[in-house]
């Protein structure tokens, strides 16, 4: 019996080596390109519009989005998808004025589903004003970029596991991912409201007029030169790091063991850190009066600091440490 177990695992361990030297082979005579492995059948397909529209609605599944602003008069949809994966462009008319719509179309059978796609999707939306009042886009692992020369009154994405990555000026912008990354550089607006699971978020170069909302499960929260009225940030084991961050009301941090980083950053009214087994680490520009609590961690404070105050760090075992620059 054992002898033919051990038989069979030979035979088994050979085929397996077999097979991975078959693929290796086949691989090197396609340059390692494994898009040639795909299934399915590529096209490009152009769409142009020529009415008027104030809102973007895009739903894309599994493709890449960016919008670009081009000088021609009439907007042009590029999509770039398998013949089977269509999109439907069209503009819809409502009460607040029109929608420029593309939705995605699955036309393929049960069976089709079955295959390589190894090609990634893309749609890039040619736009020919630089303000819209509104724009949402949704896919599932497709990254989507909005560039700086847009406008728009409110902005929405929600993707799973494609990156957000957003230059555009909007008045509200809320983005929300799964796995996926969120990018927010050299924007000015009025709420800003952030959310991922194991995500990174980086906000560089920021004015937020009113309160930025940050929440994450691992994903670390990355910020520099931002100013703002409320910063508020929750997670659980992933580390924030503020770089010349100012709040000219206060700032809320919430971590269970993420670490919290405040570097040339401060806080005109409240400060509240709170952690669990997270470390604190602060370098304040002005002096504070500061209510500290940890149990088994250290605590560093400035020697002419009073105790007791508005601006409150606490931590279960995590050290404190807390210096003022000037």
């Amino acid at each position: 019996m054992k002898k033919n177990l051990k038989v069979a695992l030979i035979v088994s361990f050979s085929l397996i080596l077999l097979g991975c030297a078959v693929f290796s082979f086949a691989m090197m005579k396609l340059n390692w390109d494994f898009s040639e492995l795909s299934t399915a059948k590529y096209e490009t397909n152009e769409y142009e519009i020529n009415k008027d529209y104030k809102h973007i609605m895009i739903e894309a599944d599994m493709s890449d989005v960016e919008l670009i602003l081009t000088d021609s008069d009439a907007t042009k949809v590029v999509c770039f998808d398998n013949e089977k994966v269509k999109y439907d462009v069209n503009v819809r008319g409502n009460d607040t004025g029109n929608t420029l719509d593309i939705r995605f179309n699955d036309e393929r059978n049960w069976y089709e589903h079955i295959g390589f796609l190894c090609q990634q999707t893309k749609i890039t939306v040619y736009i020919p004003q630089n303000e819209y009042f509104d724009v949402a886009i949704k896919t599932n692992t497709g990254d989507i970029t909005i560039p700086a020369d847009l406008k728009f009154n409110y902005i929405e994405i929600m993707t799973d596991t494609g990156n957000v990555k957003n230059y555009a000026f909007g008045e509200e912008l809320i983005f929300t991912t799964s796995t996926g990354d969120i990018t927010v550089e050299n924007v000015s607006a009025i709420d800003i409201d952030l959310r991922t699971s194991t995500g990174k978020i980086m906000m560089n170069d920021v004015v937020c007029e009113r309160k930025i909302t940050l929440s994450t499960s691992t994903g670390e929260n990355i910020l520099s030169n931002v100013k703002c009225e409320k910063l508020v940030s929750e997670g659980s084991t992933g580390d924030i790091t503020l770089n010349s961050v100012i709040a000219y009301d206060d700032i809320t941090i919430k971590r269970s063991t993420g670490d919290v980083t405040l570097v040339s950053s401060d806080a005109n009214e409240d400060i509240l850190i709170q952690t669990t087994t997270g470390d604190v680490s602060c370098s304040l520009l002005v002096d504070k009066i500061f209510s500290t609590k940890t149990n088994t961690g250290k605590i560093v404070l400035p020697d002419s600091w009073q105790i007791g105050g508005n601006c409150v760090v606490i931590t279960d075992t995590g050290d404190i440490i807390i210096e003022v620059l000037n």
